[in-house]
């Protein structure tokens, strides 16, 4: 997170949840978060979710999902 300001972050991340629980960006931004809060399982388990959500929209080659596969392998 490039402004550091993660507190917005989680609440635009449940925010984006609320919306959207199918969405993989949304799973991805909670991973991001809960592994910087040290959160270990949440990141893992909001990692799969993510990469599970992206793999089912057939958009497998972008960035963010190599970033959770980085984090799920690191694990």
């Amino acid at each position: 997170m490039e402004v550091g300001d993660w507190d917005l972050a989680e609440f635009v991340a449940a925010q984006m949840l609320d919306h959207d629980a199918a969405y993989g960006g949304s799973h991805f931004t909670s991973a991001r978060i809960l592994r910087h809060r040290g959160n270990a399982a949440g990141a893992l388990r909001e990692g799969r979710s993510s990469r599970d959500a992206t793999g089912t929209t057939r958009i497998g080659d972008l960035p963010e999902l190599k970033q959770v596969e980085v984090m799920l392998s690191s694990r």
